[in-house]
């Protein structure tokens, strides 16, 4: 075996040079494994105040009167440095997917197609020379605009009810009133006499109730005012609810032997439902103003006394042969009988 010595003297710093390579490469079956961990032996008398540090092959046993030492010949981690600078940012990823095409929205009011559309609106309004727009063209391409002095009529246009994002609009062109818009436009002064027809549009949940002044009535969605005063119209809107309503009706007993009633109040509903070979399940939805009291009942025929009754959904909870529910959203209700045990 050869023979390294190297002295250590208090706490002296130590370079290891291993035949004249550096402690720092592995040597194979040498004193540094694979792992660049030294191992060496140090005698456990001093002579004059040292020791003699002898390397060791790794994996073998010091002599007697050594002790076995080893380290490794990276040193402990220093201080973190200070953060470095920033990075350039990296290019912008691509584009995402587009996204589904939204609802379409409620349709606005006509807009002028052209100069002649201008012809008989107000123009001037809240001055003495008050009037109606004439349009006349002349040679070369010329455009004459003109105020006529004439009597203005004020129209005024409500909406009452509904869930707020109902609307009444004008043609021509001029309201477009809706309470849940700031930019609502319920009044326009109009040329007296002239005539505008009023088309009421109704939220997506909502049920257009009809027309009430200016001579405006009944349930059709348009209304033509005259103009031969100021005018008050009022649509009037209420929101509807879906109910639906299921029965399940047991197959238990022969065809036609045994039927269930059903009846929904309001709208008044009401139908018999015959037993069949199997189990038989029947839905039904009605559209009910907000706030409607419905009472549900069901009424078992031919299934002998006191057959079970069970209710579901929005009618959880509820016993016997009747359910109540207040229509202040969308409701479901599922209610099934069953063969007396």
């Amino acid at each position: 075996m050869n023979i390294r010595r190297v002295v250590i003297t208090g706490a002296a710093a130590l370079t290891l040079v291993a035949g004249g390579t550096a402690a720092g490469a592995a040597i194979a079956g040498g004193p540094v494994d694979s792992h660049g961990v030294i191992y060496g032996c140090y005698t456990t008398k001093a002579a004059n105040g040292t020791h003699a540090l002898v390397l060791q092959d790794a994996g073998t046993t010091c002599p007697s009167g050594t002790t076995a030492i080893q380290w490794n010949q990276q040193g402990p981690a220093g201080p973190q440095g200070s953060q470095g600078p920033k990075g350039d940012p990296g290019p912008a990823g691509p584009p995402g997917a587009t996204g589904a095409q939204g609802p379409q929205g409620p349709q606005g009011p006509p807009g002028p197609s052209s100069l002649d559309a201008l012809d008989g609106t107000a123009c001037n309004v809240g001055s003495p020379d008050a009037g109606v727009l004439h349009v006349k063209y002349g040679l070369n391409a010329a455009v004459t605009l003109t105020c006529v002095p004439t009597t203005l009529e004020t129209l005024q246009v409500s909406v009452s009810g509904g869930d707020g994002n109902d609307s009444v609009v004008s043609d021509p062109a001029g309201i477009d009133c809706n309470p849940g818009l700031s930019a609502s436009a319920c009044s326009e002064p109009l040329p007296r006499d002239a005539t505008v027809t009023l088309t009421a549009q109704p939220d997506a949940t909502d049920v257009f109730d009809g027309w009430s002044g200016g001579g405006c009535s009944g349930t059709s969605r348009t209304c033509t005012v005259t103009m031969d005063q100021a005018q008050k119209v009022t649509a009037s809107f209420h929101v509807e609810y879906n109910l639906g309503v299921q029965l399940a009706v047991p197959g238990t007993f022969p065809a036609g032997a045994a039927s269930v009633n059903l009846t929904v109040q309001p709208p008044g509903f009401s139908k018999t439902y015959q037993t069949t070979a199997g189990s038989q399940f029947f839905n039904n939805t009605f559209s009910l103003p907000a706030g409607t009291v419905v009472t549900i009942t069901v009424t078992p025929l031919g299934f002998g006394p006191n057959p079970p009754v069970n209710w579901y959904g929005d009618c959880s909870g509820s016993t016997g042969d009747t359910c109540t529910i207040t229509m202040n959203s969308g409701k479901s209700a599922a209610v099934a009988v069953a063969q007396p045990l």
